[in-house]
């Protein structure tokens, strides 16, 4: 990886942060691709890309791969808080055998629950970062046409399962002899669903949706995969470590329960 540099400043906490503040647009007058994540405590959110980090299979012998390219990087961080400075996105592989690539975002914006907001830009020179605009200013360089295409939401919607309801029973029914068995411990079974609108879906936009309608939960877009998930076990955040075994629980209690009703009426 060449040579980076990175300067993070601290933003006006008067310009709320917001996945369409990016100072990147590609040539097309498209909006570069936004890696974005979001949790009660803190969000974080970037466009471009300063560098991409592989993680050659098994991507779980590779991971210190991901800190020493973040040390290489040349930082001059005057906010000092966890997720300050350069940060590397990435959706990891459930296949442990796999590769796995990352990227290191030009542009990084971030916020905590409290309100402090910062911003990070990363290029191959020291000039072009101290030439930038200040810190939390949002892009004049974002096409309107392109922002239009965010606000654009689909008037027709069809989904359709991909998996019958007698097929996901019996996947269930499969899953729970073989727990009774000793062969498996745990079994997530998805339900898959094909999605039809009259627009693209995009993902940036699907993501905003998920904060408004999940704002304690964690979500995520990298890479065009975008999600919101409740189930956080473990999280540190500096040298804090918290963990919430419990919450599986009653989540396994309640997914029991809705599969229980649900067997009883195939």
């Amino acid at each position: 990886m060449q040579q980076l540099y990175a300067v993070t400043k601290v933003a006006d906490p008067s310009h709320r942060g917001s996945t369409r503040q990016l100072p990147d647009s590609t040539n097309s007058g498209q909006p570069s691709e936004v890696v974005a994540f979001q949790s009660p405590r803190r969000s974080l959110w970037g466009s471009g890309k300063a560098a991409e980090i592989h993680l050659p299979a098994p991507w779980t012998d590779h991971v210190y791969l991901v800190t020493e390219a973040l040390r290489q990087i040349d930082t001059q961080d005057e906010v000092g808080t966890p997720g300050s400075g350069p940060v590397a996105f990435g959706a990891l592989p459930f296949d442990r055998t796999a590769s796995a690539t990352l990227v290191i975002p030009s542009v990084i914006h971030g916020e905590t629950a409290e309100g402090a907001r910062w911003s990070t830009e990363i290029g191959p020179t020291r000039k072009d970062l101290a030439q930038s605009r200040p810190a939390g200013t949002p892009s004049a360089t974002t096409e309107p046409a392109a922002l239009k295409a965010l606000n654009d939401k689909p008037t027709k919607v069809e989904l359709q399962s991909v998996r019958s309801p007698e097929d996901f029973c019996d996947a269930v029914q499969q899953a729970t002899v073989r727990i009774r068995a000793a062969e498996l411990t745990k079994v997530v079974l998805a339900r898959e669903l094909l999605v039809r609108t009259d627009t693209p879906i995009q993902a940036v936009a699907l993501y905003e949706e998920l904060i408004k309608m999940y704002p304690a939960a964690m979500c995520f877009v990298v890479g065009g995969f975008v999600g919101a998930s409740p189930e956080l076990l473990v999280s540190r955040v500096g040298e804090i470590v918290r963990a919430h075994p419990w919450l599986a629980q009653p989540h396994a209690l309640e997914t029991s329960s809705k599969i229980s009703a649900e067997r009883q009426s195939c």
